[in-house]
């Protein structure tokens, strides 16, 4: 469990709070890269066991509706600081006189406590909210069951969005969509090549790559959301695919190297790029990271030519990654550069991965990029597979595929 404090300008004015911020730089800037990147990986509980203010009409209202939407539409288990008026740098959901309750900073809370069907949810699997007769809350056996399928809920979860396909490669297909809504919550999504399910198990995230393929052939693809009741969304738009062109030595390249990629940057069309990655060693002994590196393509969309590159954070530290950009001699479509990341030391052991390196890149005049082409850019947001972010050990191609 990992329990983070976060607090608004009015109990201390951060760095982050100064200029032109909203909650895509809090999220991007500040909460993605120091906890929030721990739920959306799924790799540890999350709570956030702080957060509270005054409603001032200003900069602090806003970071508190940000946090608040984030939790929101996240399901992020959260305790609001607090309900005793006399906190004196955030007051409290009782105003002085200790009785009454301000019900405007009770309304801007309302959304973020648990809630089904209108009542709110009890932490004890018997006792409902308030206690036995409660009129207002229920336990969680009236919400689960006992662990069994809600009987009561037959509402499916919406219709996934925006089905894409953010790379292809001669033998797979990478995709993305949109994140479908439910009456409690979607617990995953199947992924569908033509009537056949290709995901063994739920997707919990927004994205899936589906391997195996054949070289220059069209599939069609749409995905289904799912909810804990088992209640199954109706399928998406239909989206076809072709995959590449057969390299002529069996398609894809099978080596012992695996990289993984998110945007950490909403904007397409700011004066930076911003790729999250990771490397992975799917082979059965120790990877050596000095022989490892990863390129990913991008357009530098005029303004000045020369790019810096930076890494803000890396689990292996970023005094092990070396970053190098690289013009293209002849420009492909979506890239005429490339980003090069190699390693100074480091090894992996097998199944381990390099864990988060969050990398950032400007031109030298800070003129704005157009990444909504970019070859090795997508638009997810949690660490997925990304044939279209090559890997090479030594001098062969290990994973993914360059742009032709």
């Amino acid at each position: 469990m990992y329990s983070p404090h976060d607090y608004g300008p009015l109990v201390y004015a951060q760095p982050w709070f100064t200029g032109t911020w909203d909650r895509t730089t809090l999220e991007r800037d500040v909460w993605d890269p120091n906890w929030l990147y721990l739920h959306k990986e799924n790799k540890s509980p999350l709570l956030i066991g702080e957060w509270g203010g005054f409603l001032d009409g200003g900069p602090n209202e806003k970071w508190m509706k940000a946090l608040r939407d984030l939790i929101v539409e996240n399901r992020i288990h959260q305790t609001f600081w607090c309900i005793n008026p006399n906190s004196g740098d955030t007051g409290g959901l009782l105003l002085g006189d200790w009785k009454s309750w301000d019900e405007q900073k009770y309304a801007l809370l309302k959304p973020a406590l648990w809630q089904h069907g209108g009542k709110f949810v009890s932490l004890d699997h018997e006792v409902p909210l308030g206690g036995t007769g409660s009129t207002t809350g229920i336990s969680l056996t009236d919400v689960y069951g006992g662990g069994e399928p809600d009987p009561t809920d037959t509402t499916a979860p919406t219709v996934p969005a925006g089905l894409t396909s953010t790379a292809t490669t001669a033998n797979s297909v990478s995709l993305s969509w949109s994140a479908s809504t439910d009456n409690v919550r979607v617990t995953g999504y199947d992924v569908y090549r033509g009537t056949a399910k290709v995901n063994a198990t739920p997707v919990t995230g927004t994205s899936f790559t589906d391997t195996g393929l054949a070289p220059s052939t069209a599939y069609s693809y749409t995905v289904r959301a799912r909810d804990a009741a088992g209640n199954v969304s109706a399928p998406s738009a239909a989206l076809s695919v072709t995959t590449r062109a057969g390299d002529g030595g069996g398609g894809d390249p099978s080596g012992a190297v695996k990289v993984r990629y998110k945007n950490n940057d909403g904007s397409a069309t700011d004066n930076a790029i911003r790729p999250g990655l990771q490397v992975t060693n799917t082979g059965s002994t120790s990877l050596d990271l000095r022989t490892v590196s990863v390129r990913y393509y991008f357009t530098r969309d005029g303004g000045a030519p020369s790019v810096s590159a930076w890494c803000d954070y890396a689990a292996v530290g970023c005094a092990q990654v070396k970053l190098k950009v690289v013009p293209l001699t002849t420009p492909v479509t979506g890239a005429d550069a490339y980003l090069e990341v190699t390693f100074a030391g480091g090894s992996l052991g097998a199944g381990k991965d390099t864990g988060d390196i969050q990398l950032r890149m400007s031109k030298a005049d800070w003129s704005n990029f157009n990444e909504a082409n970019d070859y090795s850019r997508s638009t997810a947001t949690a660490y997925a597979d990304a044939p279209a972010v090559p890997a090479y050990t030594g001098t062969t191609l290990a994973w993914g595929a360059p742009p032709a």
